[in-house]
C-alpha cells in the first residue's frame, strides 16, 4: 500500500482514499477492543476481602449478665472469593448463621457462591444474620 500521496486519476483517488478509511477504521476498531479488554479485565479483578472478627474471651458470660454484645453485624455484604474468619477466644460455641465455632477455634470461610445465608447469631443484639454473597 503506498501511503505516500494519492495516485494520479479519479480511480486511483478513490482506492487511496477507500485505503485510508479502511486503515483508519481498523485502528478504531482495535482500539475500542482493547479498551473493552482492559475495562473487562480490571472489573473482574476485583480484589478479595477478608471479614475478620474476634470473640473474646468473657464474652458468654458477658451476654448471661444481660449485656447486649455486637460483635458481629446483622446484615454483612460480601463478594464471590471474600473471606469470613470469626475467632472464638470464648469458653462456650458461638453460631454465626449456619456456622458453628467452637471455643477457641477459628472459622475461615472463603465464599464462592452467590446468595444469601441467614441463621441465628450469638454475637449481636437482634440474634439473627443476613449474609449477602455477590457476584465479584
Amino acid at each position: 500500500m503506498n501511503l505516500s500521496g494519492p495516485p494520479e486519476g479519479e480511480r486511483a483517488t478513490y482506492f487511496y482514499v477507500a485505503k485510508w478509511k479502511i486503515l483508519l477504521g481498523s485502528v478504531l476498531l482495535f482500539a475500542l477492543a482493547l479498551g473493552a479488554v482492559l475495562v473487562g479485565t480490571s472489573l473482574s479483578h476485583r480484589s478479595s476481602r477478608e471479614f475478620h472478627y474476634v470473640v473474646p474471651n468473657g464474652t458468654t458470660d458477658r451476654i448471661t449478665r444481660g449485656e447486649k454484645v455486637a460483635l458481629f453485624p446483622s446484615r454483612l455484604t460480601v463478594h464471590v472469593g471474600d473471606t469470613l474468619v470469626v475467632e472464638n477466644k470464648d469458653v462456650l460455641n458461638q453460631h454465626v448463621g449456619p456456622f458453628f465455632i467452637n471455643p477457641r477455634s477459628t472459622l475461615r470461610m472463603t465464599f464462592s457462591t452467590v446468595g444469601t445465608i441467614q441463621g441465628s447469631c450469638t454475637l449481636n443484639p437482634q440474634g439473627q444474620v443476613t449474609i449477602t454473597m455477590l457476584a465479584k
